[in-house]
């Protein structure tokens, strides 16, 4: 189970929100695996990663770079669909 852990910064006044789980190492995971770690300045963003962490089976999420944040995701190119000709209702109703 991941947690957060809210660390004061040097100047005391700031806050940091750390996101720690362990990590796991083959299927099954095991919970002397390594600790693994993100910090974050909003809360809310931490909550989100935690979530991500969780639903990843305690892996790193995909599309994550570590220090930055989610990767900037590329537009699909949107293939348009197949016309369709609409069907008369007295043929509907046949």
């Amino acid at each position: 189970m991941a947690r957060i852990e809210t660390r004061l910064r040097k100047d005391g006044k700031s806050k940091a929100y750390r996101v720690r789980w362990r990590g796991r190492l083959l299927l099954g995971g095991t919970r002397t695996g390594a600790w693994q770690s993100e910090t974050f300045e909003q809360k809310a963003a931490a909550v989100t990663f935690k979530l991500a962490v969780e639903a990843c089976g305690h892996y790193w999420p995909e599309n994550w770079i570590r220090g930055s944040g989610w990767a900037p995701t590329t537009p699909r190119a949107e293939t348009p669909a197949p016309a369709v000709e609409p069907v008369p209702f007295a043929d509907y109703a046949q």
